[in-house]
């Protein structure tokens, strides 16, 4: 199987970057921890043709542990792709060459991986489609053998773990014209490290939740903050299973067999906005997103004016690509700029500096402190992005936390709303 040299999947996150829902892309630090599956693979491994060595020679033990290793990661993978009760329609595979960096630090490479992709599909486990040079992954699917096999064995997701070590905070640069984002290295401050060890808590605290969809328990996962160019940016929290899941589908998780309330902070982008501003929004009781002429049009105008505070440029003059189909006809950028001016006119000049990455590295770092008080209180809470699920029974403790926090964040108290979580 040739190398690809498509995009890292440790370098774009769905939702904001691209990243489809129902992909599942390869976790290079799942791995195998039940008996029953330690024997399979074991077995899987056995019934692989070992790479050729010059005659007379034995393979070296490490490189035979490493193929090992492999093996184990990729039939962890295959596992979560066939049994987890979130549905997927592939399983991505990078096999893009890169330097060694903090990111890295599982035992094989992209030349072992492939090799070990290889054998899998040589003995009948899998289908393999190589991926397009600069385009698309390799994507793979387990073939009816896996599932009669982890059948048999009683294989469940409680035989797989995700490896200790694995770094969650992560710095890339931002994606421009079409390129994905890479991942940059840095050296670690009193920031980082404070960060860091947020995430590593409330990993801890969700790794030992009893979260279920579908009463199912979801397979590991383990969440990550992102940053772009510096640390100042972004920092939006991903790779926990809602986060990209279908607000239709979310009213199917549990936790501990409980049903949950959705709560945000209302039109909390804007209020951001305003807070940068040091002025008060027009009035706390209301949508902020109602726009005269624009009644009915709330998610177009969310989303344009996330565009405008995004932008670099000032007086842009053409509405963004793909939103003037969103808005009524007739209506132009200058048009949206004076309706939207008429009730916000505070936060206007806003449009063209480029201040929303900064707006979510704030909407994060108050997302973080709600989930870390709440836990402190014996609440499990699952973050997404502006605001979090927790059981029905304490949304009222929730909504007090995060009223609390965004009072102490921003020097003024941040409306919360509780959405339906009933499928439409």
């Amino acid at each position: 199987m040739r190398q690809d040299h498509s995009a890292n999947p440790e370098s774009t996150e769905a939702g904001d970057d691209g990243h489809e829902e129902h992909v599942l892309y390869h976790d290079p630090w799942l791995c195998v921890t039940g008996e029953a599956l330690l024997v399979l693979a074991d077995e899987l491994f056995a019934a692989i043709p070992p790479p050729p060595i010059t005659p007379g020679r034995k393979p070296r033990a490490d490189a035979v542990e490493r193929r090992k290793v492999c093996i184990r990661n990729l039939l962890a993978n295959l596992v979560v792709f066939t049994l987890s009760p979130l549905q997927h329609g592939a399983l991505a595979v990078s096999l893009r060459k890169a330097k060694r960096s903090r990111y890295d630090g599982r035992e094989f490479d992209a030349r072992l991986l492939s090799s070990s992709l290889r054998g899998l599909e040589f003995i009948g486990l899998v289908e393999a489609v190589p991926g397009v040079t600069h385009k698309t992954l390799t994507t793979l699917m387990p073939t009816p053998k896996l599932r009669v096999l982890l059948d048999a064995r009683g294989v469940s997701l409680g035989d797989i773990a995700t490896a200790p070590g694995r770094e969650t905070i992560l710095l890339r640069t931002k994606p421009a014209n079409g390129k994905p984002a890479e991942l940059l290295d840095y050296v670690d401050t009193a920031e980082t490290l404070g960060m860091r060890a947020g995430m590593v808590e409330m990993n801890r605290v969700l790794r030992e939740a009893d979260i279920r969809f579908d009463g199912v328990r979801l397979p590991p996962f383990h969440a990550v903050r992102i940053f772009h160019e510096d640390f100042s940016k972004h920092g939006r929290v991903y790779r926990m299973p809602w986060v990209n899941m279908e607000r239709a589908h979310r009213h199917r998780l549990t936790i501990d067999g409980e049903q949950l309330a959705d709560l945000d902070f209302s039109s909390m982008f804007l209020r951001l906005a305003y807070a940068w501003q040091g002025a008060p929004p027009p009035d706390d009781d209301t949508d902020l997103y109602e726009v005269e002429g624009l009644e009915g049009y709330r998610d177009a105008v969310k989303k344009m004016a996330s565009k405008l505070f995004s932008r670099e440029l000032k007086g842009a003059i053409r509405l963004p690509a793909g939103l003037k189909q969103a808005l009524p006809d007739g209506w132009t950028m200058a048009r949206f700029v004076e309706a939207f001016g008429h009730r916000h006119q505070a936060i206007v000049p806003l449009f063209g500096s480029a201040v929303a990455l900064r707006f979510m590295r704030t909407e994060s770092d108050i997302g973080m402190e709600v989930v870390k008080r709440l836990a402190s209180q014996g609440v499990v809470a699952l973050l997404i992005h502006d605001g979090c699920m927790v059981k029905q029974r304490h949304k009222t403790q929730a909504v007090a936390v995060m009223r609390e926090v965004s009072r102490e964040k921003l020097g003024r108290t941040l409306p919360v709303r509780e959405k339906s979580l009933l499928s439409e």
